[in-house]
């Protein structure tokens, strides 16, 4: 899941918790050079990863959740 400051609180917390409530593995990046983010509405969200650690990792879906 991409991340940036000012996400849209709905559309990154809710979709993790239900996809980790599944026990699906969600990896959270930060698309910013900071893995402490903050949403819309002012939630802190420390992500797993940030952009520039992953290299040529791959994954089997992406989520982009943007910012203001």
């Amino acid at each position: 899941m991409l991340l940036m400051d000012g996400f849209e609180d709905a559309e990154a917390i809710i979709v993790l918790d239900f996809l980790r409530r599944m026990e699906l593995s969600v990896t959270t990046v930060s698309c910013t050079g900071n893995k402490i983010l903050h949403s819309y509405w002012g939630v802190s969200l420390q992500a797993d990863a940030l952009l520039s650690e992953l290299g040529d990792q791959l994954y089997d879906a992406v989520i982009l959740v943007w910012g203001t």
